[in-house]
């Protein structure tokens, strides 16, 4: 069966307007893989309590107080495998973070320690996106991973806008639901797919433990476990067609050293401005161990008619922000005369 099948389209409707309909959808599979969502913790259409938020960030802090220490074991696999026999199977929780959303987060995972610790997830990343997404835009997030970005980006294109969200790890297809469904987002599509291949071909990601799952990628191996999943590639295409829409306003990129391929299949569509604002995020060091540089990515971009207009271009080593060197018909209907 073609994993691209799993993807389903979400519009307004009076059901999803209100976050208690999460307790509507119907999850199954392995609690540790991220499979199942327990009532107990959704609560009876509390989601939004500031008491039951507050309750389940005691709970998670504490418990990542008593256990951190098994965060910086190594390898991260025994690490993982620790969490699991000294901590609750359900220890998931929907926690508040300082910018408003409502996150169903593992403490012990690097999204969840985050939001704990900071209160948001990559702070300069967060200014970014609320300079650059509009009320009304379209967000494509390449490597969604727990769906965080996806959730941010939703609350900021608002119940006009539309989400899509690319992740392959098929145990973070449910977690990025949830977070979008907790969020109120009502437009979102999520692809349990590869970026950076034909439509339909099949690869091979490589799997690292669950407290890491961000490390996750096609490029680079976990040395102390051969775990990995077949996944199928997805097409911009396919997604333009299914969306029913011809361009996406701000595309994200954090794919771990597969920028190269990425970049190789969003290039037709730079060339004809299908893509407003590219925020790709490099790699390096897990570039170069592949005989990738950097450089010719970055030339592959600006030779699609973009300019970087935020980041290092001569590093080359973090998030680079993109943008048409020349304005698009597109941009120019939307400037104020």
């Amino acid at each position: 069966m073609n994993r691209a099948a799993v993807s389903k389209p979400h519009d307004e409707s009076p059901d999803r307007s209100q976050p208690a309909a999460i307790r509507n959808l119907k999850l199954a599979g392995n609690p540790a893989r991220g499979r199942v969502v327990s009532n107990d913790n959704l609560g009876e259409g509390v989601e939004a309590d500031p008491k039951y938020l507050e309750k389940n960030r005691r709970f998670s802090a504490e418990l990542l107080g008593r256990l951190r220490f098994l965060t910086g074991l190594r390898p991260s696999a025994l690490g993982s495998m620790l969490v699991k026999l000294l901590s609750p199977e359900n220890r998931r929780r929907i926690i508040p973070t300082s910018n408003g959303l409502r996150i169903y987060a593992d403490p012990f995972t690097h999204l969840g320690r985050a939001l704990l610790d900071h209160g948001t997830l990559e702070a300069d990343t967060e200014n970014v996106f609320r300079a650059h997404l509009q009320p009304g835009g379209v967000f494509l997030d390449i490597g969604a991973n727990e769906g965080y970005f996806s959730a941010l980006a939703g609350r900021l294109v608002g119940p006009n806008g539309y989400v899509i969200a690319v992740e392959p790890q098929s145990r973070l297809r449910d977690i990025i639901e949830l977070n979008l469904r907790i969020n109120d987002i009502r437009r979102y599509r999520i692809y349990s797919n590869a970026f950076g291949g034909q439509e339909g071909a099949e690869g091979r990601i490589n799997l690292w433990p669950t407290q890491n799952t961000g490390a996750s990628g096609l490029v680079r191996s976990y040395r102390f476990s051969r775990a990995t999943e077949t996944i199928t590639f997805v097409s911009l295409e396919r997604i333009f067609a299914e969306s029913g829409i011809d361009h996406v306003d701000f595309v994200k990129v954090d794919v771990e050293g597969f920028e190269g391929d990425v970049v190789r299949y969003l290039v037709p569509h730079l060339r004809r401005q299908r893509v407003g604002t590219l925020f790709l995020d490099y790699h390096r060091s897990i570039l170069e161990r592949n005989g990738v540089d950097p450089r010719d990515i970055h030339q592959e971009i600006v030779s699609a008619g973009y300019r970087i207009v935020a980041g290092d271009a001569s590093k080359l080593d973090s998030y680079c922000l993109y943008q048409p060197a020349q304005p698009s018909s597109r941009d120019a209907e939307r400037t104020p005369r």
